[in-house]
């Protein structure tokens, strides 16, 4: 695991040039996305090199790693309409070639897992760009979530609808259930960011980084990834040797 440090408005610009040198190399790349408050200032930055011309999605393909159970995608709330406004409407991507998990699946795990099997299909996630809850959750994958895991319905944690409670404006009111990429399916990508700020993450950022790789810190499996790198402000990095 690499493990980057910088000032939250340097993140961005470092993480995004990953994006133009892949896409550079493979203008047909197959990108992974995640929701996230951290998230934005990457997805900033690439519509901002898309605007400039330095970069361009047109010939990619994007598999975004979650959705809510129950929530339109035209509702504010929803990731569709987190993903659209901070990152596809900003750029050239082809909308054709933009997926989300099934939510009209149910427990059905058939159907769920043709999301894998369309990301196999698509040849496989070349780079995913992931957030990290307080209790170590990566997509909707819980503490708990079995490592060997695919794409699946999800129950949330109170801490995971409690961190959301801002989105939807209360805790209350936060979807009980989400549909997920799995932990597998997470870690069959090629490469794998994960962008963490704030004072809030450097708990769980510690037990990623030092601890053991156990279920209960869903984002501990991402040590072993081959080329997996974190992306710190001084705050969520704060308890790191």
């Amino acid at each position: 695991m690499k493990i980057i440090v910088k000032k939250p408005e340097e993140l961005a610009d470092i993480a995004a040039q990953r994006y133009v040198e892949l896409l550079e190399n493979k203008p047909g790349a197959v990108l992974g996305f995640a929701p996230g408050m951290a998230l934005k200032p990457l997805y900033g930055e690439l519509g901002k090199l898309c605007g400039e011309g330095k970069l361009t999605l047109k010939n990619a393909t994007a598999f975004c790693t979650e959705e809510f159970d129950g929530v339109a995608h035209s509702d504010k709330s929803s990731v569709h309409a987190f993903m659209n406004e901070n990152l596809f409407s900003r750029t050239d991507m082809d909308k054709s070639r933009i997926f989300y998990p099934c939510t009209c699946a149910g427990d059905d795990a058939e159907k769920l897992l043709q999301f894998d099997k369309d990301i196999e299909s698509a040849g496989g996630m070349d780079l995913v760009a992931l957030g990290i809850g307080v209790n170590g959750s990566i997509g909707f994958n819980e503490p708990a979530t079995p490592f060997e895991s695919f794409t699946h319905s999800q129950q949330l944690t109170d801490a995971t609808r409690e961190q959301l409670a801002g989105v939807f404006g209360s805790a209350d009111v936060v979807p009980e259930k989400g549909v997920t990429m799995g932990i597998k399916t997470i870690m069959s990508a090629r490469s794998v960011i994960l962008i963490a700020s704030g004072e809030e993450k450097a708990d769980i950022v510690y037990k990623m980084v030092y601890g053991k790789t156990v279920t209960y810190v869903p984002a501990s499996m991402l040590q072993i990834h081959l080329d997996m790198t974190l992306y710190l402000d001084e705050a969520a990095a704060s308890k790191l040797n």
